[in-house]
């Protein structure tokens, strides 16, 4: 049965390719499979059509998956779209056209290394775009989500030029040379929410209360793809293989005895350990996110403190800049459905944020409406006397901001 669908969702792409001869090259369409030769370079383009119980009827999960033969482009591009309608069929095309409305810009912009299909390029330095790296963004696509199903709901466009969509996506990448991410926009209970997919599901974030100064509109569900390669900067690939590399046997080295110094037991292992110490102060806090905060009625603020040697501050720093944490984020789901959820579950107790949270409940207070200030994250080289001077500078400041100004002295009302 998926054989008839993904061949229906790969005709619908093969027709759409046809009027694009000058970028996507040689089509060859037949049992084989579909594939195009961009610039004389052949890839092969996939289709899985996902069968959702969960999902309504009319609504149509397809990837849709490109995978160059080429050595400076190793790796897939996954696009995870959706068609909607009452016919099955005609919901596969809807989603073959939404890929090609908004993926294969980028996508095939990848193969001939300028802007292709209405794509836009980004250098790593555009706020709209992928930071630290060379890429292409493709149109962004609208549905209104208060049509009824199979009525209306064709992608149309709507500008988002300037928005940073693709914010911290460099942070959560997995290892790999090239990527394709997704950026899903729409506006619940009063807040923005931003997710995040990578390379398909490889990697997903979902930030539910995206700061973005823009009028809401309930009613309209954006999504945008950008497709970005390390070709030209492969240290970052190191680091980021080195990173994943640090995290998982981080959490295999804690399973096997978590009474044990894990932090020294890396770093006797042969692990850097600049990159052991900042995964042993974020894992904690990104398991502590995604197994309890993220789950209870709760602000949780989306910053930490930077202590230095010497006690001094760096305030209010993004989270999901940090590199450890956003992998950490990222791959937590992957470890809770594995032998490691004990571990993770474990992990997530150690978070300053979730003891936080227990000393609330020990006291007798209530969650809601509780607010998590931001945690104190030493430097490799702070002491416990550095981050003792960096908690009661903080104190002593919340405590002036509390404290009402004095009357001069010569008010006597």
């Amino acid at each position: 049965m998926n054989e008839e669908l993904e061949k229906i969702v790969l005709t619908e792409v093969y027709k759409s390719l046809e009027i694009y001869p000058d970028v996507v090259g040689r089509l060859e369409f037949d049992c084989n499979g579909l594939f195009a030769y961009p610039n004389g370079k052949k890839v092969e383009i996939v289709a899985n059509v996902h069968e959702d119980p969960d999902v309504h009827p009319s609504t149509a999960h397809v990837h849709i998956i490109v995978r160059p033969n080429q050595d400076d482009f190793s790796g897939s591009l996954d696009a995870c779209v959706v068609g909607i309608h009452e016919d099955k069929s005609i919901a596969l095309c809807e989603a073959a056209k939404a890929w090609m409305h908004s993926a294969a810009g980028p996508v095939f912009s990848l193969f001939h290394a300028r802007p292709v299909i209405e794509a836009t390029h980004f250098d790593g330095t555009e706020p709209w775009g992928v930071e630290g790296a060379h890429g292409f963004v493709g149109s962004t696509i609208s549905r209104n989500t208060e049509t009824k199903l199979g009525k209306d709901n064709k992608p149309t466009e709507f500008t988002l030029v300037e928005s940073p969509l693709f914010q911290y996506v460099a942070e959560l990448s997995p290892p790999g040379t090239v990527h394709l991410a997704k950026s899903i926009l729409s506006f619940h209970s009063g807040k923005w929410e931003r997710t995040i997919e990578i390379d398909g599901h490889r990697a997903i974030y979902v930030d539910r209360n995206w700061k973005w100064d823009h009028p809401p509109f309930e009613w309209m569900i954006t999504t945008r793809f950008a497709a970005f390669h390390y070709a030209d900067r492969p240290e970052k690939t190191v680091q980021r293989e080195l990173l994943d590399s640090v995290i998982r046997d981080f959490v295999s080295t804690y399973a096997e005895d978590n009474q044990a110094d894990v932090r020294q037991r890396m770093i006797d292992k042969g692990h850097p350990e600049l990159v052991v110490d900042r995964v042993n102060h974020f894992l904690p806090l990104a398991f502590g996110r995604v197994m309890l905060i993220d789950r209870m009625p709760v602000t949780a603020t989306p910053s930490y403190h930077r202590v230095l040697s010497g006690g001094g501050l760096m305030m209010d720093i993004p989270l999901m800049s940090e590199p450890a944490f956003a992998r950490a984020t990222a791959l937590a789901p992957e470890f809770l459905e594995s032998r490691f959820f004990e571990s993770v579950k474990s992990l997530a107790l150690h978070s300053g944020e979730v003891d936080a949270i227990n000393n609330l409940l020990h006291s007798g207070g209530k969650l809601e409406n509780a607010v998590l200030i931001p945690c104190l994250v030493p430097d490799l080289g702070a002491t416990q006397d550095d981050v003792d001077a960096a908690s009661s500078n903080l104190r002593h400041q919340r405590f002036q901001r509390n404290v009402a100004p004095k009357k001069p002295w010569w008010k006597i009302w």
